[in-house]
């Protein structure tokens, strides 16, 4: 999911992501992506919106200000 990459790559990195345009490299993005989940560089490619041509997956942000909040949980049903 692009749009959470921003939040992942921070977890990952322990520094805020940055880009130049609206495009993730592929090398970044797969290398993050295959570390913190249990799925193959073909499998990122597939589902994630690989641009071959481009080299490197569309950057989208869900929110127009920096580190959007994430949920929390707080009582378990």
């Amino acid at each position: 999911m692009p749009r959470m990459f921003e939040d992942i790559y921070r977890i990952y990195t322990d520094e805020p992501f940055r880009t130049d345009g609206g495009l993730i490299p592929a090398e970044i993005y797969e290398r993050v992506m295959t570390t913190c989940f249990p799925v193959s560089v073909e499998q990122v490619r597939e589902y994630c919106g690989y641009h071959a041509d481009a080299g490197g997956y569309e950057y989208e942000m869900i929110f127009a200000r920096q580190f959007p909040p994430l949920g929390e949980a707080v009582e378990k049903k």
